[in-house]
This record gives structure tokens, sequence and C-alpha cells, in this order.
């Protein structure tokens, strides 16, 4: 079972009432902060995105990503429309993946996501980081942030007790 189902089952469940829009796609000179995260050189170059998703057409998420040159060099505007994006991304770059962070909290809207989700800057979202690395270094960061009203994470665990 895949480590990070909750989405995909969540796009399953609603997929002919979801759209997904690249609303930027562009190669820029990585930050100094996320270079030291993700154990990258600085002036390293990456692919940065920002995707909308909305639900019946109200924006229900967003993402922002940055991607290392080397691990997206074979990317394209369609790539990043997949809802199995991380499939996909393995798959198109040939990726072998040693780790994926990944961390989920609660926050309050700032006035980009407020802009982006269409709700009051304060209203709650909740907020997904997943750092992707290689067995050599980092590959990349998705940032989502997700209206509190529309999506809900669901996790189910099974358990197989050899006793």
């Amino acid at each position: 079972r895949p480590a990070f189902a909750a989405f995909s089952e969540f796009v399953q469940a609603h997929a002919a009432r979801l759209s997904r829009e690249v609303l930027e796609m562009a190669w820029e000179e990585i930050s100094d902060s996320l270079a030291a995260s993700l154990s990258l050189p600085v002036s390293s170059q990456v692919l940065h995105f920002v995707r909308l998703d909305r639900l019946d057409g109200t924006p229900m998420a967003y993402d922002e990503g940055w991607i290392a040159a080397e691990q997206a060099n074979l990317l394209n505007r369609e790539d990043l429309l997949d809802f199995d994006f991380f499939s996909r991304w393995r798959q198109r770059q040939k990726l072998r993946l040693r780790k994926r962070v990944f961390e989920l909290y609660a926050d309050a809207a700032g006035e980009e996501s407020a802009r982006m989700l269409a709700i009051q800057a304060g209203s709650p979202v909740l907020v997904e980081c997943s750092d992707v690395y290689t067995p050599e270094e980092g590959a990349g960061r998705i940032v989502t942030h997700y209206r509190h009203d529309l999506y809900h994470f669901k996790r189910v665990f099974h358990y197989h007790d050899l006793a």
C-alpha cells in the first residue's frame, strides 16, 4: 500500500469533479535555505512551479514546488497536471528515491494562500510539505495548502499479526 494513499484515494473518489491547472512553471536559482535543507549546491537550478486544484470549480488546494534540475530536466507541463505526480515524476525521470519526508500541520492562511484558495486571510488551512531525496542528494520540495472545508485526510492502517 502506498505510504501516501490519502490524496490518491481522494482523487479516485472525486476524479470527475477535480481539475488541475499549472499557473507557473519556470527555471530559477534555488534559495540558500532550500539548498541547505535539501543538501544541494547553492546557486543550483530548480524547476519552480505553482499548481491549483479545483473541486467543482472551487479552489481546494494549491502546490508550490521546487525540483532540482537533474531530477526535472525531462518534466513538462503535462507531467505537472497529473494527479499522481510522484509516480509520473519517478517514471519520467527514472528516479530512484531514498526517502520522502512528509510533514502535515494546521495553519492560518496568509495573504497568498487566501488569494489562491479564495478564502479569507486567517482562515484555517492544512499544509503538507514533502521533501524528496535521491540516494545522493535532495531532489525537491512540494508544499501544498488545502482548504480545511473541502478536504480532509483519512489514513487506514492494516495490522497483520502473525500470531
